[in-house]
Parts: structure tokens; sequence; C-alpha cells
């Protein structure tokens, strides 16, 4: 009795876990991670977290789409290292990955123009002086104001 109950748990453990792709996901970030794209039946697989780490390729710019073939999953897989034998993987031939928009308050975006932007400036020095409400672009001697990122326009001093 023992012995056949022990062949019965040797088979669970030996068989692997099935685990579906949706043919579409959603991502918030900048990656797209083998985690993201399992859809929501497959969630509760036992292992599944593992495959959450496994990075797939780039996430398309906020709001926009990217097409995965099948192929790139199981590139991805293999080069992760990760055994075939341990899950049954269903992949549709396309995933369509689209990246969520960000919604950023004012000091949010100021605060990425201070850290990525103000730096990248070819000018001895630069200051932020303000964020205009709207879009609006002005130039004196002494002022120039871009939109840099497309969310605010800047307005910065160059100091010579």
């Amino acid at each position: 009795m023992t012995f056949s109950l022990w062949v019965l748990a040797l088979s669970f453990v030996a068989s692997p876990a099935a685990i579906t792709i949706a043919p579409e996901a959603a991502v918030a970030g900048r990656e797209i991670y083998l985690g993201n794209l399992i859809s929501a039946e497959s969630r509760g697989q036992k292992g599944v977290e593992e495959l959450d780490k496994i990075f797939i390729a780039p996430a398309p710019l906020p709001g926009r789409t990217r097409l995965l073939k099948s192929a790139e999953i199981y590139a991805q897989m293999a080069a992760a290292g990760v055994p075939t034998d341990r899950f049954a993987l269903t992949v549709p031939d396309q995933i369509r990955v689209t990246r969520r928009f960000q919604s950023w308050s004012p000091s949010q975006i100021e605060a990425k123009i201070r850290q990525n932007w103000l730096p990248s400036l070819s000018w001895k020095s630069a200051e932020l002086e303000r964020i205009f409400p709207k879009m609006s672009f002005c130039r004196s001697e002494k002022s120039e104001c871009h939109s840099a990122t497309h969310l605010a326009p800047i307005c910065v001093s160059r100091f010579i």
C-alpha cells in the first residue's frame, strides 16, 4: 500500500506544471518578464514565481504595443537556463504586449527634468526656473524654454 502511494506521489512530482501564456498582456515598467505574460489561470501553479524573473524583451513606450513571437519566448527561457521538463508551456504564435500609460504629477516631472535632462545640456551651467502649466515656448537673451519631455515645458536660464 505504501509503495503505491510513493509511486503516485512521484508521478505528481515528475509531471511538469502546465503554464499558459496569454495572447495579450499589459506591463507597467520598461521591461517585459515572462511573469507578465502568464495567464491568470496559470498564476496558481507551483513554481510559477520562478518565471517572473525571466527577462523577455524591452517594453514598448507608454501607450504603445509590441508584438512578440513564440520563438522569442522559448529562446529567452533557454538563455535563462530554465529546464524544459519543469514546465509544460503553451505559447500562442504571437503575444501582444501593451505598456500602460504613466501618470506623473508636476513634482515628479520636475524631478525627472532635474535628474535626467538638465545634466545633459552642453551649457556650463543651467538652472530650472519654472514649469509652465500650458505648452508655451519663450526665447530671450538669457532664457530659453523647451518642451524637454513632451510632458511639461520648462524655462532654463543659461549662465555663460
